[in-house]
C-alpha cells in the first residue's frame, strides 16, 4: 500500500477546520438559554399535562413521558425560580402516577392540578418581554447550571466506567440519576462505533508496552512528549495564557491531569472491545452449538456484549463464514474509562476553543479583568479577536501534532532510555493512540500507526509549528507584577522552565542540571536550545549521572528481553513493579484544588484550593512530594542496580565458561531487589497513605 503525503496545502486547511461534533455538543452546553426557548417548553408541557385524563392503555407511562420532559426542561430553566417550579411541577406528577397506580382518580387530579399551576407560575415569572426577563443577570443565568449539570454528569461516567452493568439495573441511583438528562447529553456518554480498522491484538500488545515501561513513559513525557508540545508557536499559547503550566502553584495538578489521561487510555481496562451481537443473535447460537462453545450474553446500554476467546473467536467466525445463512458481521464498540476520558478531553478542548473566540458564557470575562495582561485570556486573544493567521484555536492540525507527541514520541524517547520497544510494539502504541484520536475527532486523514507514515508527519508537523529561537511573545514575572520589563522569553522556554524548575525542587542541588540533560537528549540540540536557550547542556555531573542510569536501564532492559520474560514469575513481578511505582508518581501530583479532572470550567483561570490550605499546608505537602519522589527514584535506581549486578554475573560466566560466577551474581543481586521491593512497594505504599490532610 502506497504510503500517505501531507502537502502544505492541506495541512493549511487543517489550521482553519477544528472539531463540528464537539464544538456543537460545548455549544448546546454553555449557549446562554433563552425566554422564548423557555416559554415555549413550560407551554408544551402544560398543554400536555391538561390532556391527560388519567384513562387509556398506559396512562403511567404518559405521565413518565411528560416527567422526563420536565427533567430536561431544568436543564434550560433561565432562573432558579422556574428551576423550583419545574422540581415541583415533577413531584406532583410522580404522585400523580403512584395514585393512579392505587387507582384514586380523584388524587390524581389534583396532583395534575398542582403540577399545572406550578409550570403556570414559571409562565409568569417570564413575563411577556424577553429583553425585561433577561434585564438582571442576578437572576436570570446562562449556562451555569447546564456547565454544572455536564460536570455532574462526568461524576456519574466515572462510576460508568468501573461498572457499566450500573446502568442496566433500572431501579439503581446511577441508572435513576442518568435519566433525568437530556439524550442529547447521554448519547455523547454512550460507547462509540469502532471503526472497521481497530485491531485489538494491536491494542493489547500497547497496554504491555505501558505497563513494563510506566515510569520511563513518565520521565519521556517529562523530557520529551511535554518540550515537543511547547515547541508549538501556534497551538501552545493558549496554554501559557492560562497561566496553569508555567505557575508553580498549579503545574502538579496539571501534570497530574496529563498523567491519568495516559494511565486512563493506556491501562488494560482503558479501552474494551464490544461485539453487538444483537442482530444476530439466533444464528451464532446456531454456529456456536455446532463447535460446542458457550455464548454468555449481558447487557451495557443499548447493545448485547459475548466475549470469547481469539481461538474461539475464529473457530466461531469460520463456522459462520462457511454456513449457508451466514450472518453479517457484528459491530464493534469501544469502552472503558480511557473511551470516557478521551471524550471528556475532546469537550474540554472544545470549550476552551469557545471561550478563547470569545463565545464563553457571561462569567469569563468580568469587565474588571480586560485590562490584565496575565489575569484574563481575552485580553490577549479575545479583545481584538483570535489571530486568524494562526487557524483556529485547537484546530486539527495542532491535535494531530500533540497525538503524535504521545503516540511517536514516546516509543522514541523510550529508546533512549534503552527501553526501545520492537518495531511491532512501536506500531501497536500508535495504534492506541490512533484510537484515541478518532475518538477525539481527529480528521482520519492525519490518524496513521504505520511507523514511517507516523515519522514524516511529525516532521512535517513540527516544521511548520515550531518556535523561532528568539521569538519573543511573553515577558518574565516583572513586567506582568507592573514593574519594569523583563527578559524577553518564548512560551515555549517559558513552559519548559517551569518543567525544569518542577523537577529540581526534587533533585538535589548537584543534579538540577539533569532535567536540561534529559531535555536535550529527547528533543535534541537545536531543539533544545529553542526551549532552553542556547549554551545549557548540564553540568557535567549532571550529564555523567544521566548515562549512568540510562546505561543501567539498558542493560535491565537486555536482560529483562532475554532472561526476566522467559520466567512467568519474573515478568509478572517486574511488570507489577513498574507499573505501581508509575501509579504512585501520577497520584504523588495531584494538587490542593477543588477541581476534578476534565471539568468544564467557569474560566480559564478560576481555580478555588481546598478548604484549609494554606502557605503551611502545601510546604507539608512539598515535602511528602520530595520524601515519594526520593522513595520512588531510590527504588527504581537499586532495582537496575540489581539487574547491573546480575549483568556482571552473565559476563563473568561466559568469559570463565561456567556458572559459578552466575551463582554468585544472583545472591548478590537479591538484597538489592529486596531492597527496590522495600522501597517501591511497602514505603511507597505506607507514605501515599500519609499524605498531608488539611
Amino acid at each position: 500500500m502506497a504510503r500517505r503525503t501531507w502537502s502544505d496545502e492541506f495541512l493549511n486547511q487543517m489550521r482553519k477546520t477544528a472539531d463540528p461534533d464537539g464544538d456543537e455538543m460545548v455549544r448546546a452546553i454553555l449557549s446562554p438559554v433563552e425566554p422564548k426557548e423557555v416559554r415555549t417548553r413550560l407551554t408544551d408541557l402544560v398543554a400536555a399535562l391538561e390532556a391527560l385524563s388519567g384513562e387509556g392503555d398506559d396512562p403511567a407511562s404518559d405521565i413518565g413521558e411528560i416527567r422526563q420532559r420536565m427533567r430536561e426542561a431544568q436543564f434550560f430553566a433561565g432562573t432558579s425560580e422556574i428551576l423550583n417550579d419545574l422540581k415541583l411541577a415533577d413531584q406532583a406528577a410522580e404522585a400523580g402516577r403512584v395514585s393512579l397506580w392505587y387507582g384514586d382518580r380523584a388524587a390524581f387530579a389534583r396532583f395534575r392540578e398542582v403540577a399545572v399551576h406550578a409550570l403556570r407560575q414559571g409562565l409568569e415569572s417570564l413575563g411577556v418581554d424577553d429583553a425585561e426577563t433577561k434585564r438582571d443577570p442576578r437572576t436570570w443565568y446562562t449556562a451555569d447550571y447546564k456547565r454544572e449539570a455536564y460536570n455532574q454528569l462526568l461524576v456519574l461516567s466515572d462510576y460508568l466506567a468501573i461498572s457499566p452493568e450500573l446502568l442496566s439495573a433500572q431501579n439503581s441511583d446511577i441508572a435513576q440519576r442518568f435519566a433525568k438528562y437530556p439524550a442529547g447529553f447521554l448519547d455523547f456518554f454512550s460507547p462509540v462505533e469502532a471503526p472497521a480498522w481497530v485491531d485489538e491484538a494491536k491494542l493489547r500488545m500497547a497496554v504491555e508496552v505501558w505497563e513494563k515501561n510506566m515510569p520511563f513513559v513518565l520521565l519521556t513525557l517529562f523530557s520529551g512528549s511535554l518540550p515537543f508540545c511547547y515547541l508549538d508557536r501556534k497551538g501552545i499559547p493558549l496554554l501559557y495564557e492560562t497561566g496553569k503550566l508555567t505557575d508553580s502553584r498549579y503545574i502538579s495538578q496539571r501534570l497530574y491531569e496529563t498523567g491519568l489521561m495516559l494511565d486512563s487510555v493506556l491501562a488494560a481496562d482503558g479501552m474494551k472491545v464490544g461485539h453487538d451481537v444483537s442482530h444476530q443473535r439466533q444464528q451464532l447460537d446456531r454456529a456456536a452449538k455446532a463447535e460446542n462453545l458457550q455464548i454468555r450474553y449481558t447487557r451495557q446500554g443499548r447493545p448485547m456484549w459475548h466475549t470469547l476467546s481469539d481461538e474461539e473467536q475464529i473457530r466461531l467466525k469460520t463456522r459462520l463464514a462457511s454456513a449457508e445463512d451466514g450472518v453479517d458481521p457484528a459491530k464493534r464498540f469501544l469502552t472503558g474509562r480511557g473511551v470516557l476520558y478521551s471524550k471528556k478531553v475532546r469537550i474540554l478542548h472544545a470549550a476552551m476553543r469557545r471561550m478563547a473566540l470569545g463565545n464563553g458564557h457571561g462569567h469569563s470575562v468580568p469587565p474588571e479583568d480586560h485590562g490584565r495582561s496575565r489575569e484574563c485570556v481575552f485580553a490577549r486573544m479575545s479583545a481584538g479577536g483570535w489571530n486568524s493567521e494562526d487557524g483556529l484555536p485547537i484546530n486539527q492540525e495542532d491535535l494531530a501534532y500533540t497525538l503524535l507527541t504521545f503516540g511517536y514520541v514516546i516509543p522514541m524517547g523510550l529508546a533512549k532510555w534503552g527501553r526501545a520497544p520492537s518495531r511491532e510494539e512501536t506500531e501497536a502504541f500508535l495504534h492506541r493512540w490512533k484510537v484515541v484520536g478518532h475518538i477525539m475527532g481527529v480528521r482520519d486523514e492525519l490518524l496513521t500507526d504505520d511507523l514511517q507514515e507516523s515519522r514524516e508527519l511529525f516532521e512535517s508537523l513540527l516544521g511548520r509549528v515550531r518556535s523561532e529561537p528568539r521569538m519573543a511573545v511573553a515577558t518574565t514575572a516583572g513586567a506582568d507584577q507592573g514593574g519594569d520589563a523583563g527578559e524577553q522569553v518564548t512560551t515555549s522556554s517559558a513552559m519548559t522552565s517551569a518543567i525544569v524548575d518542577f523537577l529540581n525542587r526534587y533533585l538535589p542541588k548537584r543534579l538540577h542540571g539533569l532535567p536540561a540533560v534529559m531535555i536535550m537528549d529527547q528533543v535534541g540540540r537545536q531543539n533544545a536550545e529553542i526551549l532552553l536557550g542556547p549554551g545549557k547542556p548540564g553540568s557535567l555531573f549532571s550529564r555523567l549521572v544521566y548515562r549512568a542510569v540510562t546505561s543501567l536501564s539498558k542493560i535491565h532492559s537486555f536482560l529483562d528481553r532475554w532472561i526476566y520474560q522467559r520466567s512467568r514469575l519474573l515478568e509478572t513481578f517486574f511488570t507489577h513493579l513498574m507499573h505501581d511505582v508509575g501509579v504512585a508518581f501520577v497520584e504523588s501530583w495531584r494538587g490542593p484544588f477543588e477541581r476534578r479532572p476534565f471539568f468544564l470550567p467557569e474560566d480559564l483561570h478560576r481555580w478555588k484550593l481546598e478548604p484549609g490550605v494554606d502557605e503551611a499546608y502545601v510546604a507539608r505537602l512539598h515535602r511528602w512530594r520530595r520524601k515519594m519522589f526520593l522513595l520512588l527514584v531510590g527504588g527504581l535506581v537499586t532495582l537496575l542496580g540489581g539487574s547491573f549486578v546480575v549483568a556482571v554475573g552473565v559476563a563473568g560466566s561466559v568469559l570463565q565458561g561456567g556458572i559459578g560466577f552466575f551463582e554468585w551474581s544472583l545472591l548478590a543481586s537479591l538484597p538489592l531487589f529486596g531492597l527496590a521491593v522495600l522501597f517501591m512497594w511497602t514505603m511507597v505504599r505506607r507514605t501515599l497513605r500519609q499524605r498531608p490532610t488539611q
